[in-house]
């Protein structure tokens, strides 16, 4: 079974520059333990997922509080995200496929050589701005507004995978 702990910490403050201004600010750090019985595509148990977010923008009041306008910017990492490396399939499609010089009917090669399972690693970073404006209309209604983007972009990409091909590219 996979066995795991980790410590999460989150960390904020907010800062009133002005009286209607505010600058806020927040850094935060993941943990999610491994799955049980899970393996990587070296048959080890997979590692926990783990990351650290940092946010930070401003904050406007404005018409005697009845209109907030909130802007931020966030920027998030995660690593050990597991996920199936794109060879693993082909590798076991060859592996299922008889040479041709084997007339064997079992669709199985006959190198005795079993497929591949388990999941490899990336790591993923996200960033992006929000803006949300809230408006109090009358006391007992309120309009919301936010729209936000994102980016994302993986690197570390299947170390397990790179390493694997290499080492049995020659049974293969």
């Amino acid at each position: 079974a996979n066995v795991g702990s980790g410590l999460t910490c989150t960390y904020g403050l907010v800062y009133h520059a002005f009286k209607r201004v505010s600058l806020v600010g927040n850094y935060g750090t993941s943990y999610i333990p491994p799955p049980t019985n899970a393996f990587t595509l070296n048959n080890a148990l997979v590692e926990p997922q783990t990351g650290y977010g940092v946010d930070g923008g401003l904050r406007f009041r404005l018409f005697q509080d009845r209109l907030t306008v909130n802007t931020n910017y966030f920027y998030n990492q995660e690593d050990h995200q597991r996920t199936d490396p794109p060879v693993k399939a082909s590798i076991n499609s060859l592996l299922a496929s008889n040479a041709a010089t084997d007339p064997s009917t079992d669709g199985r090669n006959n190198l005795g050589l079993p497929d591949i399972f388990g999941t490899d690693y990336q790591s993923q970073r996200t960033s992006g701005v929000e803006l949300e404006i809230v408006g109090q209309i009358t006391p007992h209604w309120r309009l919301m507004f936010n729209v936000g983007t994102a980016r994302v972009f993986t690197f570390k990409r299947y170390p397990q995978a790179k390493a694997f091909v290499l080492e049995n590219a020659d049974s293969y």
